[in-house]
């Protein structure tokens, strides 16, 4: 018969190389960076579309509308991309110069996670 103490011991040395191995295999994981591109056309709504080499990278992806204002730029709205990775904002009237933002993104795959980069359109005009 094992003494408790030892069992203790076994068990803590067991678990502490489980979480060992589950990190390293978790740190090992590649990352790979891919380029986005946002574009921002005015007609009500605001709309565009988010273009990237990675078709995961256009989905999904949360875009913000920012009108240029003295100090600080004001968030106009946000949406999210369509499976196309096309999106809309109501626009109304619109005065003023701006541009759409679209904020990065990680998707965690199996010993990989893909990095969309953020992506910033030219300020337009309206």
């Amino acid at each position: 018969m094992i003494p408790t103490k030892t069992r203790i011991a076994i068990a803590l040395v067991g678990a502490a190389l489980s979480v060992a191995a589950w990190t390293s295999s978790a740190a090992a994981a590649e990352r790979v960076e891919v380029a986005s591109r946002v574009t921002l056309a005015q007609a009500d709504p605001f709309h565009g579309k988010v273009l990237s080499k990675k078709a995961a990278c256009e989905r999904g992806r949360t875009v913000e509308v920012y009108r240029v204002d003295p100090g600080p730029d004001g968030l106009y709205d946000r949406t999210t991309s369509d499976a196309q990775g096309r999106w809309a904002i109501p626009a109304g009237l619109p005065n003023g110069k701006f541009y759409a933002i679209a904020k990065q993104r990680s998707i965690d795959a199996p010993g990989k996670t893909l990095v969309c980069k953020r992506a910033v359109s030219p300020k337009i005009a309206f």
